[in-house]
């Protein structure tokens, strides 16, 4: 019940059919997190891609389907030109995953719903995101930043990374504050305003991250 198929015309491309279930979601996002690797993008747009197509199909197998029914789901991933295109198609029932929806996370965990926060998480993510409904096929289209750029842009957020410090406080505690994107090359930034520090055998040592936006999960 899964076919995976390579575009013959120039390569960039990969479709996955799918036939709707529970175990749909699992098995088609990860497919699609490795396809996106294959197509050239970083692990960073693959873990995107893979994020995305999960969320989307669960909702299609959970709101869309009904009890029994039967039906194949096309994802087609599309590298054309460094930039990554989802699409997901589906016979389904009529779901708009991109209606506008305030949400407010305070809000959302004292309702105490445990569904819906991954819709949201798609929506606020670096993409542009479509939907419509033809013929009896709902059809969501996510178009993702160019992986060239968004390094480009990475590239250059790292350059800018600063660390202020180590300030101390009554001889004791030593403050370090810290600001912009935390990457790789930030890592090393932060490493040697530290140094100092370790090779002192400092104990009190506070990290200031409120001006940091962005952690790489490459940082230990």
């Amino acid at each position: 019940d899964l076919i995976i198929e390579r575009s013959r015309v120039d390569g960039n491309q990969y479709r996955i059919e799918a036939r709707g279930s529970e175990r749909c979601p699992g098995v088609v996002s990860i497919l699609a997190g490795m396809l996106t690797c294959l197509l050239g993008f970083p692990g960073y747009v693959a873990f995107g891609a893979r994020f995305c197509v999960y969320e989307l199909l669960n909702n299609i197998v959970e709101y869309g389907m009904s009890e029994g029914e039967g039906g194949w789901i096309t994802v087609t991933l599309d590298g054309t030109d460094d930039r990554l295109t989802i699409r997901i198609r589906d016979p389904f029932r009529e779901f708009n995953p991109v209606e506008n929806k305030e949400f407010d996370l305070v809000k959302y965990l004292e309702s105490g719903m445990t569904r819906g926060l991954g819709l949201m998480m798609i929506r606020k993510m670096d993409h542009e995101m479509s939907y419509s409904r033809k013929e009896g096929f709902n059809e969501t289209i996510i178009s993702r930043v160019s992986a060239a750029d968004s390094a480009l842009e990475r590239e250059d957020a790292m350059s800018s990374f600063k660390v202020s410090g180590p300030r101390t406080k009554d001889g004791l505690v030593h403050s370090v504050v810290l600001d912009g994107e935390l990457d790789a090359k930030g890592a090393l930034v932060l490493e040697s305003a530290m140094s100092p520090l370790i090779g002192a055998n400092a104990v009190n040592v506070v990290l200031d991250f409120g001006s940091v936006t962005f952690v790489s999960s490459a940082v230990r």
